[in-house]
């Protein structure tokens, strides 16, 4: 009996333990309208892309200082540099329309010009 109780008692510290070492990072990309949907999101040589409420999470992080990236078209490219020191790590981030388009673009049509003539038919 005191066996059983000494083996609960060591795994019960084991899981505790290892998830103290677990870190996680999540967070929310948005930009001025809302949420941004499909950003690819890079942390610590893992990448993600967010879900319908902008969000995004990664887990089992070691702890240390890695940059975050969220690219996304049309936006410009968020970085910056986290530091994983806390179980849980929540960041919002909101991403900038990238003001740098296409100048404008003129487009014309034309058309060869298609002659046709009608077959005569000589009726006797």
């Amino acid at each position: 009996m005191f066996a059983l109780r000494l083996y609960c008692i060591i795994l019960f510290l084991l899981f505790s333990a290892s998830s103290l070492f677990s870190n996680t990072l999540k967070g929310v990309v948005q930009d001025e309208f809302g949420p941004v949907v499909g950003a690819t999101v890079s942390f610590a040589g893992l990448n993600a892309v967010t879900n319908e409420e902008g969000a995004f999470q990664f887990s089992n992080l070691d702890r240390g200082s890695f940059e975050l990236e969220v690219r996304f078209i049309g936006y410009r490219t968020y970085r910056e540099l986290v530091q994983v020191s806390e179980p849980l790590q929540d960041v919002s981030i909101e991403l900038v329309p990238d003001q740098l388009g296409l100048s404008s673009v003129t487009v014309t049509a034309g058309r060869n010009p298609v002659e046709r003539r009608c077959m005569e038919r000589i009726l006797n």
